[in-house]
């Protein structure tokens, strides 16, 4: 395996800007279970969530505060479905109309410095593997990919932590549905949500496109 190769998928891929208090809460909460052969990533993780830490004011000027909740009659388009059934070549096919504006896998990983993330794109890109790894999906940096991805990354309240400690995907399932999380843990989850929405559609009159396995359990 190449240099490259190895960054690729052992570092960078799948690792995406957090929040720097995320970032800490998660490795912190988790210290005593993380392997030395992660040392690499962890220390990844934290560099990437101080950079963007750094920028994230730029994003406060480039896109404007977000508002407490969003007051429009505008459609939003969520495709539901369970893992492997088929939902993330359904958001390929509709994100071709360009009547949909959706986060893409760019945005998904940047999330804490949107706007300067996007400029970053062509030195980021060298680095992204070829496909997913577990599936023969080609990955392109300005496809469409779900906005839990960004979720996540500004929050932190994501069964999607199970990736980083799969055998405590138990612990996260009320992340699917929020039902018996704090009020505060919501309503800073509905904030990033009305975040992702503002900076998506800002200045264009498109319709919102999500795609996330997750949203089918929060229906409600």
């Amino acid at each position: 395996m190449s240099v490259s190769g190895f960054l690729a998928r052992r570092v960078f891929f799948g690792v995406p800007i957090l929040r720097l208090r995320v970032a800490a809460n998660f490795l912190w909460r988790n210290r005593h279970r993380i392997e030395p052969g992660y040392a690499g990533r962890v220390a990844f993780v934290m560099t990437a969530s101080l950079f963007g830490a750094a920028f994230a004011p730029i994003d406060r000027y480039a896109f404007g505060r977000a508002p407490d909740r969003l007051d429009w009659d505008g459609p939003v388009l969520f495709i539901l479905g369970y893992w492997r059934s088929g939902t993330t070549f359904l958001h390929e096919l509709i994100a071709q109309d360009p009547q949909f504006v959706t986060p893409s896998l760019l945005d998904a990983n940047v999330a804490p410095c949107h706007s300067v993330g996007r400029a970053l794109a062509p030195f980021v890109a060298p680095f992204l593997p070829g496909d997913r790894g577990y599936d023969a999906m080609a990955l392109d940096l300005a496809g469409p990919w779900e906005e839990e991805g960004m979720l996540f990354s500004l929050t932190g309240t994501s069964p999607y932590q199970a990736a980083a400690f799969p055998q405590d995907f138990r612990d996260f399932d009320a992340m699917l549905d929020m039902r018996g999380l704090p009020e505060t843990v919501i309503r800073r989850w509905r904030q990033a949500y009305v975040t992702i929405c503002h900076r998506l559609t800002r200045g264009r009159g498109q319709t919102l496109l999500f795609k996330s396995p997750p949203a089918a359990a929060r229906l409600p």
